[in-house]
């Protein structure tokens, strides 16, 4: 039985008039072995709105050897397709390391 985990984030408008729907992307990196990427579209974000997300992930997304909290690199992109026109558009990704429980299947 696969498990899962969850990777939880959170995103504000600092703009002006509500957005459309965008897509959220996010590519995460193990140490070593494959990537693992989702996305998923907001529907919308009202000027200074935060907005709790989250995206699931397989528990065998990323290979493990035993029952280990492994760091796992990530990029998270908001409007990763450039639908909004915004003055600032450096403030869209944001990358860091998450550790993750692997647990053996």
């Amino acid at each position: 039985m696969a498990r899962y985990r969850i990777f939880k984030f959170r995103l504000k408008n600092f703009g002006g008039p509500a957005p459309s729907n965008f897509v959220v992307a996010v590519h995460f990196s193990g140490q070593s072995g494959p990537a693992y990427n989702a996305q998923l579209i907001i529907n919308g974000l009202p000027p200074g709105v935060i907005i709790t997300r989250t995206i699931t992930i397989p528990g065998n997304a990323f290979p493990a050897e035993g029952n280990v909290v492994r760091p796992i690199g990530f990029k998270l992109t908001a409007d990763a397709t450039r639908q909004i026109v915004e003055s600032n558009e450096a403030n869209n990704k944001v990358v860091g390391t998450c550790a993750l429980p692997i647990p053996v299947e």
